[in-house]
């Protein structure tokens, strides 16, 4: 139509030589713009399409072909007109409808023409090829649709996208010009023109592959371009007229054309083939409760049937009624209704939408919402048409109404297999409804066997049986077959048959659940099938847990590395140990395996069988090269999820989503204890800063093959820094020099925390010296006093030494503590020596000097006192020990601070 929009499928193809168009032709309405539009464009030969737009208008009788009428797929059933009955042809407009039944695995020619030497100097053939995911890009779902049209010895061809559904008149919606050659455009005459097979030669050459089985209606072939005002009332199902007479016609006796083989001719109304197919509805002849009924519509895509009109309630009931006998119960209804009544607001709401009923037939007394009949059934041959609530526990029949022909895919056969992997629910067949591939396979219902029964219109030796479990069990979701005549080795194989989605994944039971919900620790499956076989990898057959995954382009294959340091649980430095937290992770690819089901939660992506793949194996060495201790705490593989998935590939039977291994990276989680030694340089103790180190290398392979990495800085530090007696000031990754094997080495770097020993050790040995050295200003004459507080203090600091070196390692060097130490113990040495030289020189008596000297009084115990007395005597010292003990006054504060001063620096740079 002008404005474009398109329903139901008549295809008009109208070519015209450019001389038509530059003849003056009025460009009238949509059809004739775009045809000034390819005149624009300058195409020596034209094609148009007119997109039908059916309405219910009209009632003339047309004439209806069947081909190949047993559903066999033969190349011996076609429309032959014989040579001669085509003309040349300069101008020509096509107009055909048809209906596809089943198509040829390749194409399926509607008509074909073959002249002047060559097969397709007319054909026009609908292609519906369901594709496997090898024979495009990976990721895209091909169901390839078009229909083509080619003429003029292969130099104008026109393919057109469209969506094509089975059994019913088409629709089309775009289309492609190609030519090779500037000059006129020709259809040669006096050739061979046959429907439903495709013309290779002159006699035939037809191919199975390419044969039709379908309806075709009102064919016509005209010598000229028709006015638009023809194909527009073609379009809406009228009786257009024209004084053009075609040279190529369908009549009531099909006297234009041979019927070769098994065709049917019938005449039918035009308005049966316009009106839309309302042939939707399935029965499903097996007694079941309500949940069962709307469970098995669920399962087909389908919902349960209400009936919307007193005219289509009677007319559902009547087609459906010589099914009474299989399904009416013991309350005389025949079949389930989709809605259920609501207690709470004593009303009736469909089940899938929740929405109240546009319109009933509930009888009388059966019309209220009531508990223990909440479900509604129709009535059987004693009440028909009649609604009535029902008990839901009751059994009888469902009836499903889809919104297009229920479609099913078939899952699990090999990928030589010839059977179709698609079906259609159609039709009836031993009281069962029947399924029909787009292309050769059918499987129905098997009386003698009872059991499903799969066969094969082009292969007459295949054929297959389902094994059945459960008498009343449907061919839908996961069953096992007993297979022959097919090009797979398996006899007997498991094959799932499916209605759910591209997003959806199939219950074996046949139910769908979102792809999201596969093996998410919760069963969503009614037969919980949905938590089975969760395996994550995938593993190949001739798969080596002991060989590490191939090089890329003689790369070799990268590992990388990260340890996160959570705590440092232990620095012994008597026992020169050190004992860390860690949380090793160990990053690669490995392209033998594939993942299934991975989400973007990395902690959702475990590997279960762990001890099933090649995992690196790591050796840990200490900065001496010895073996480091490990405790393994705990362990887990996972995967993160980089890639895309693969497309779907239906050999597989279930529809997991399956990742490649060389696009998603495995992950290696370890918690380990690592116990190793510290060569602890003590010499700055405790102003000293250490370096530990640990190397992680990689064995049982060699760098050649595998290498180990860093994952970015390679190391990282979550654990608490400052301890006990150090801080942790930094942490590095560096690669491991060694040219036999590949290895990162992890170094930290340690800060002693001195506040401790400032305070317990040097401001007490520091007073102690001070103690000391204020024996010098004693009276110099008091020996006694003087010489026993220096060597109490002398006594202090040595057994305070003693003690601190007991906490701090035994070395064969002095440490920056011990100096501290000795230094002081010396002055406090050198403190008694110089009071005894003092003492020794005061003795010697060369001066005398005046000393007054005191008497107290006393009172004894009767009372009587003694006056106190003072008076003057000589106490004779020598000049030389006084000067002595100044000069010790003097030095000693002196040498003691230069030492702390050269002290502090020394310090100061170690803490740096």
């Amino acid at each position: 139509s002008d404005d474009g929009s398109c329903q139901h499928g008549v295809v008009f193809v109208r070519c015209v030589s450019e001389d038509y168009l530059s003849g003056g032709v009025a460009a009238e309405g949509g059809l004739m713009s775009q045809v000034e539009g390819y005149r624009k464009a300058s195409f020596a030969f034209l094609l148009c399409l007119v997109v039908t737009c059916w309405t219910t208008s009209g009632g003339a009788n047309i004439t209806v072909v069947t081909i190949q009428t047993d559903e066999q797929a033969t190349t011996d059933d076609f429309l032959d007109t014989g040579l001669g009955v085509v003309p040349s042809l300069t101008q020509v407009t096509i107009c055909v409808r048809y209906r596809l039944l089943h198509v040829g695995p390749d194409n399926g020619p509607i008509l074909s023409y073959f002249a002047d030497g060559y097969d397709n100097e007319i054909q026009l053939c609908t292609c519906v090829m369901f594709l496997t995911s090898d024979d495009f890009t990976r990721g895209v779902n091909w169901r390839r649709q078009i229909v083509e049209f080619m003429c003029c010895k292969y130099r104008l061809q026109v393919e057109m996208s469209l969506p094509v559904e089975m059994y019913k008149w088409h629709h089309y919606r775009e289309a492609t010009v190609k030519t090779e050659s500037p000059e006129q455009l020709n259809i040669a005459g006096g050739g061979r023109f046959v429907m439903n097979q495709d013309l290779d030669n002159i006699e035939g050459g037809f191919n199975v592959r390419q044969s039709v089985h379908n309806d075709v209606a009102q064919l016509l072939l005209y010598r000229e371009v028709l006015p638009p005002a023809y194909l527009k009332a073609y379009v809406k199902c009228q009786e257009p007229e024209t004084n053009v007479k075609p040279f190529l016609y369908f009549d009531e006796g099909m006297t234009m054309f041979t019927q070769r083989g098994r065709v049917r001719v019938s005449v039918a109304p035009l308005e049966s083939l316009c009106q839309e197919d309302a042939s939707r509805l399935v029965m499903l002849p097996e007694k079941m409760n309500f949940d069962s009924a709307f469970a098995a519509c669920s399962g087909m895509k389908g919902l349960m049937a209400i009936p919307t009109s007193e005219e289509e309630n009677t007319q559902i009931f009547d087609e459906f009624f010589k099914f009474n006998d299989l399904c009416v119960d013991s309350f005389g209804t025949l079949y389930w209704l989709g809605f259920k009544g609501d207690l709470n607001t004593d009303e009736w709401l469909t089940v899938n939408t929740n929405q109240h009923l546009t319109w009933d037939k509930l009888a009388t007394g059966f019309d209220k919402v009531k508990a223990g009949q909440l479900c509604a059934s129709v009535g059987g041959a004693d009440f028909p048409y009649d609604w009535y609530s029902t008990p839901c526990q009751y059994l009888m029949c469902p009836l499903c109404n889809f919104t297009a022909t229920p479609s099913f895919r078939v899952r699990g056969l090999c990928k030589d297999s010839v059977i179709d992997r698609n079906l259609f629910l159609r039709d009836y067949e031993n009281n069962k409804p029947q399924f029909h591939g787009p292309h050769f396979t059918g499987v129905s219902w098997d009386r003698d066997n009872a059991t499903w029964k799969l066969t094969s219109r082009g292969h007459e030796n295949l054929t297959g049986y389902m094994v059945m479990k459960v008498p009343t069990e449907y061919p839908v979701g996961v069953h096992s077959w007993i297979i022959t005549g097919d090009k797979c080795v398996a006899s007997e194989l498991e094959v799932l048959i499916t209605a759910c989605g591209e997003e959806e994944y199939t219950c074996n039971d046949g139910a769908c659940i979102s792809k999201t919900q596969r093996c998410d620790l919760a069963t969503n499956c009614p037969d919980r099938s949905d938590e089975l076989n969760c395996h994550l990898a995938q593993i190949p057959s001739g798969y080596s847990l002991e060989m590490p995954p191939p090089k890329d382009q003689n790369t070799p294959v990268p590992v990388r590395i990260l340890v996160e340091i959570t705590s440092v649980r232990k620095i012994d430095i008597l026992g020169f140990k050190m004992v860390l937290d860690i949380i090793l992770r160990l990053f690669w690819r490995d392209g033998r395996l594939s993942m299934k089901n991975l989400r973007k939660d990395l902690n959702s992506n475990k590997v279960q069988d762990l001890k099933k793949l090649w995992i690196p194996l790591l050796q840990v060495e200490d900065g001496a090269r010895s073996l480091a201790d490990l405790l393994l705490r705990s362990e887990s593989l996972l995967v993160q999820r980089e890639g895309s998935p693969t497309a779907d590939d239906d050999s597989r039977l279930y529809e997991d989503d399956v990742y490649l291994g060389s696009e998603n990276t495995m992950m290696l989680y370890q918690v380990y204890t690592v116990d190793f030694t510290c060569q602890f340089q003590l010499r700055l103790y405790p102003f000293d800063s250490q370096v530990c180190s640990v190397a992680f290398s990689l064995i049982g392979v060699s760098p050649s093959f595998v290498i180990l990495d860093k994952e970015e800085d390679g190391v990282i530090f979550t654990g608490k820094k400052k301890l006990l007696e150090y801080e942790v000031t930094s942490f590095t990754m560096t690669p491991v020099d060694d040219p036999l094997k590949s290895g990162q080495r992890v170094s930290l770097k340690l800060k002693n925390l001195s506040g401790y020993y400032i305070s317990s050790t040097y401001v007490p040995t520091l007073l102690l010296v001070t103690i000391c050295y204020l024996t010098l200003y004693f009276d110099i004459a008091d020996f006694t006093d003087r010489v026993m507080v220096s060597l109490t203090s002398l006594l202090v600091l040595a057994a305070l030494f003693s003690q601190t070196s007991q906490s701090i390692p035994k070395t064969a060097y002095l440490k920056l503590i011990d100096l501290w130490f000795v230094f002081l113990i010396v002055v406090e040495f050198v403190i008694v020596l110089v009071l005894v030289i003092v003492e020794n020189m005061r003795l010697r008596k060369n001066k005398v000097f005046p000393s007054n000297v005191t008497v107290i009084s006393v009172t004894t115990a009767s009372g009587d006192k003694f006056p106190a007395e003072t008076k003057k005597r000589h106490v004779e010292v020598n000049r030389a020990a006084v000067l002595t003990n100044t000069l010790a006054k003097v030095l000693l504060p002196s040498l003691i601070t230069l030492f702390i001063l050269g002290y502090a620096i020394v310090c100061y740079v170690a803490s740096r």
